[in-house]
């Protein structure tokens, strides 16, 4: 498979993914914290799975705040033979 092929491959499963969890009303998961909006990581993750079960995160390196807080940040993969 050409790089090209491939690259229209990926652009095409991320397009259907997209098009599959957007489609999805999140309105009565929406949740309010300090006047922001926002949906449940694992309310969101968990939906994730049951639609891509081959999903997997990686945490990546964590960093280190002045004020002792940390921020962790996470990616996102899929384990794909398609």
């Amino acid at each position: 498979m050409s790089e090209t092929q491939h690259t229209e491959k990926e652009s095409s499963f991320q397009q259907q993914v997209w098009e599959t969890l957007s489609a999805i009303n999140v309105n009565d998961k929406v949740e309010k914290k300090s006047g922001l909006s926002y949906l449940s990581w694992a309310w969101a993750w968990g939906v994730l799975m049951a639609h891509y079960p081959e999903s997997y995160y990686v945490i990546d390196a964590v960093s280190y705040n002045n004020d002792g807080s940390a921020m962790v940040s996470l990616t996102h993969e899929f384990r794909t033979n398609k």
